[in-house]
């Protein structure tokens, strides 16, 4: 009774902030630089937007461009939402999405940014392909930017930053700029709440901005899938670890001290 309860009352103040929330982005697409009988000069992306908070800082200081929200959690709509409609904003919307793909909201060639911003790294190889990182993903998203267009990725784990260069070399980006500092390098960028909390606990955020070149055939998955290739072999030697890859890391961790410990009684008893 509480679920249902919860998800009514969900879906109310989803109504109640209609002004800010598409509920039919497909029936849009190709169409997104007129929103609401709007004129915008381009349409920006934020893929997992979360709370908002990103987005619609974007949005304030940049009222030309239209922002698109895609989020699967109702919850995170309804309070991105009530953030926009609250600062006067009439170039962001939300988009709730179950899918992990942004095929059919949008046109080819409509979007001229796509924002990627502490996507879940998914640690382990079988579950690679949900990372929005992937190569899979990002061919898609190729096939959306307009010419000229970028993505651009923030994340506070070196492992999936890694991971995602050798990803866009294969779906054949070219990655323009880079940072392992990025409140360093451009301290005017918006944090998004995640953000904050992972400055808060010593994190250095890392960033690129990549852009769709040349490409011939369909590419292979080339690249190693697991996180754990691209981190260090000795796991307790991190500084940081991500907050999403914590319970990863310390499992990994216990499990290479048992495998120790196993061995160390097997040769204690010869």
């Amino acid at each position: 009774m509480e679920e249902t309860t919860n998800s009514t009352g969900i879906f109310a103040e989803m109504e109640e902030l209609a002004a800010a929330i598409e509920r039919d982005p497909a029936g849009m697409a190709g169409s997104w630089a007129r929103w609401r009988g709007g004129c915008f000069d381009e349409v920006r992306v934020d893929y997992g937007s979360g709370m908002g908070d990103y987005i619609v800082a974007l949005a304030a200081g940049n009222p030309e461009t239209l922002f698109v929200g895609v989020e699967r959690e109702l919850f995170c709509i309804v309070k991105a939402a009530r953030k926009a409609i609250d600062a006067g904003l009439a170039n962001v919307v939300f988009v709730p999405s179950e899918n992990r793909t942004l095929a059919g909201l949008f046109a080819p060639c409509e979007l001229s940014r796509i924002y990627i911003n502490f996507p879940t790294p998914y640690p382990h190889a079988r579950d690679a392909d949900k990372r929005l990182t992937h190569l899979d993903n990002l061919l898609e998203c190729r096939g959306l930017l307009a010419q000229g267009g970028q993505l651009f990725l923030k994340t506070d784990s070196v492992a999936l930053f890694d991971f995602a260069r050798a990803q866009l070399d294969l779906a054949g980006y070219r990655i323009g700029w880079q940072t392992s500092d990025l409140r360093v390098e451009r301290p005017e960028d918006p944090q998004t709440g995640y953000e904050r909390r992972t400055i808060a606990r010593g994190a250095k955020i890392l960033a690129l901005e990549a852009e769709p070149t040349g490409l011939s055939g369909t590419p292979e998955q080339t690249a190693a899938l697991s996180l754990f290739d691209y981190l260090p072999e000795d796991l307790e030697s991190l500084d940081y670890v991500p907050l999403d890859m914590e319970r990863s890391v310390r499992s990994a961790i216990d499990a290479k001290r048992r495998v120790e410990e196993g061995r160390r009684r097997r040769e204690g008893g010869r």
